[in-house]
């Protein structure tokens, strides 16, 4: 019993189920605080780069990133410069398989075609209120470790808005409630979006200026409250590192039901251990 029972144990422990992996993170002064340390606390290894957004486009175009399995980009200010040449690589490495998420204040703006397009928007602009609870939609952002369905993201004090209709592939997670204007004419705009391209996925979290005390971190774990950000943020890292055969072939059991299978096999490895059999 017992050489039966210890592999059950190593095979359904919560390691065996964590899905970590090399992420890269792209930074910019510092625009978004603590996503190293957020992944690295599950187990991420997190190679982190300040990059500017004038130069993002030569970043990208002279990085590998076949050792990646996610990229979060801090996409700060990056509105008014032409990063058309990061958005073709990641698009094409994303269609590929490989997973972004776009962060930080002012990464769109009504002029920016290219980041608009990618994120998979109409139209943006430099202003988003009230925003609403996450959509009870299951996907990379909002389940995996933490289900944040139907929490509110707390306002922030730089918002943006990716304006639709949206293309084909892409959700809309979280509303704003300002007034429609010019560049938003057909919906309010949406805080936080998840696209489908290919075999992978890019999301957009607009994050506000982080290098504020009036903002969360992103190692803020306070759910209600600032802790949605960490928890979306680990969520889309863990879904992007798990090897999509595993992914397809492994039911997903909720962290809640991890933990009562795991104190069942501890109770079960302890009545072998008491009452062997003979």
């Amino acid at each position: 019993m017992k050489r039966l029972v210890l592999p059950l144990l190593l095979a359904f422990s919560p390691a065996s189920f964590a899905q970590v992996g090399d992420v890269l993170f792209v930074n910019y002064n510092g625009s978004d605080n603590s996503v190293e340390t957020a992944l690295a606390a599950d187990g991420h290894t997190v190679t982190a780069v300040d990059v500017p957004p004038n130069t993002a486009s030569a970043y990208f175009s002279s990085t590998d990133l076949s050792g990646y399995c996610a990229v979060v980009w801090s996409g700060a200010y990056a509105y008014d410069e032409d990063v058309a040449g990061a958005t073709s690589v990641l698009s094409n490495w994303v269609a590929d398989g490989g997973s972004v998420l776009v962060t930080a204040p002012d990464a769109i703006r009504s002029q920016s075609t290219d980041m608009i397009q990618f994120l998979g928007g109409s139209s943006a602009r430099d202003e988003n209120l009230n925003f609403s609870t996450i959509a009870n939609v299951a996907n990379s952002l909002t389940i995996g470790l933490v289900d944040i369905r139907g929490l509110t993201p707390p306002d922030i004090s730089d918002q943006d808005t990716l304006c639709g209709p949206l293309v084909p592939g892409t959700v809309g997670l979280v509303t704003g409630t300002a007034t429609p204007d010019s560049t938003c004419p057909n919906d309010e705009g949406y805080a936080w979006t998840l696209r489908s391209l290919g075999n992978g996925q890019i999301a957009f979290i607009t994050s506000g200026n982080f290098t504020t005390g009036d903002d969360p971190d992103w190692s803020d774990t306070t759910i209600p409250g600032d802790g949605v950000y960490n928890a979306a943020l680990r969520n889309f890292a863990r879904a992007a590192c798990t090897p999509r055969a595993e992914a397809r072939s492994v039911p997903a059991l909720s962290p809640p039901s991890l933990v009562v299978l795991f104190t069942l096999l501890l109770m079960l490895a302890a009545f072998s251990i008491r009452h062997p059999v003979r």
